[in-house]
C-alpha cells in the first residue's frame, strides 16, 4: 500500500490528457492478464521475490537506560529485499496503446527513482512510524534471459517492464527489558598513612 501511496501523490494528475485516474495494482500478469479487477490504464507492481539482504546484516544489539533505570535491549533488524516488476497497461480502446503504455511506465520510473529511501510521509501500516525508512533502488534484471524466464515462468506475454526493489528493515526479535541493573556504584578508598 505504500507505493501506491507514493504513487497515486506523485504521480501527474492528468498523465493521459484524460479524466480517468491511473489505477495502481499488484496483480500477477499471467496469459489472462489484466484480470476484471484490474482498472485501465493502470501500472502493476508484481512481488516476484523476496530475499534477505545479508549485506545489511547486523547482529549487534543497542541498550537504552529508561527513566525507571531498566535498560531496553533492542536488536538491529533484518532488512529484505522485494523485488517488483513493474508493468504499464493503457486505455482501453486507445487508438495507441503502446504510446500509453510508454508513458504510463517513464513517469512511473520517473516517482520511484526519485526516493533512495520511500518518504516517511508515505509509509502506511506498519511501517508508519518506524524511525528506519525502506531503502530503494531500480535494478535492471540479471539479464534479459532472466526477465524473459519470468514471463514465461508466468505464461505472460512479454512487455516493457522495470525491476524495482524495496528494502525493508523487518523486527525479529522483540525489544527486552532488563531490569536488574545497576543503579549506583560506590567506590571506598581506604588509605593508611605509613610512617
Amino acid at each position: 500500500m505504500t507505493l501506491k501511496e507514493l504513487l497515486r501523490c506523485e504521480l501527474p494528475g492528468n498523465l493521459l490528457d484524460s479524466a480517468l485516474q491511473v489505477f495502481i495494482g499488484f496483480a500477477t500478469p499471467d496469459d489472462r492478464f489484466p484480470p476484471a479487477s484490474f482498472q485501465l490504464p493502470g501500472i502493476n507492481l508484481f512481488l516476484y521475490d523476496v530475499q534477505e539482504n545479508v549485506s545489511l546484516r547486523h547482529p549487534e544489539t543497542h541498550s537504552e537506560r529508561q527513566d525507571n533505570g531498566s535498560v531496553l535491549i533492542q536488536h538491529a533488524p533484518a532488512w529484505v529485499d522485494c523485488h517488483y516488476m513493474v508493468t504499464a497497461h493503457g486505455r482501453d480502446g486507445a487508438q495507441t496503446p503502446e504510446a500509453d503504455e510508454h508513458l504510463l511506465l517513464g513517469e512511473a520510473l520517473r516517482v520511484l527513482m526519485r526516493h533512495r529511501r520511500l518518504p516517511s510521509e508515505c509509509l502506511q501500516g506498519s511501517l508508519k512510524g518506524r524511525p528506519l525508512l525502506p531503502r530503494t533502488s531500480v535494478i535492471p534484471p540479471e539479464s534479459l534471459r532472466h526477465g524473459m524466464e519470468l514471463w514465461n515462468a508466468l505464461r505472460g506475454k512479454p512487455r516493457p517492464s522495470f525491476h524495482y526493489t524495496v528494502t525493508l528493515p523487518v523486527e525479529v526479535m522483540a525489544p527486552k527489558v532488563a531490569e536488574h541493573t545497576v543503579r549506583e556504584s560506590v567506590v571506598n578508598l581506604d588509605f593508611k598513612r605509613q610512617t
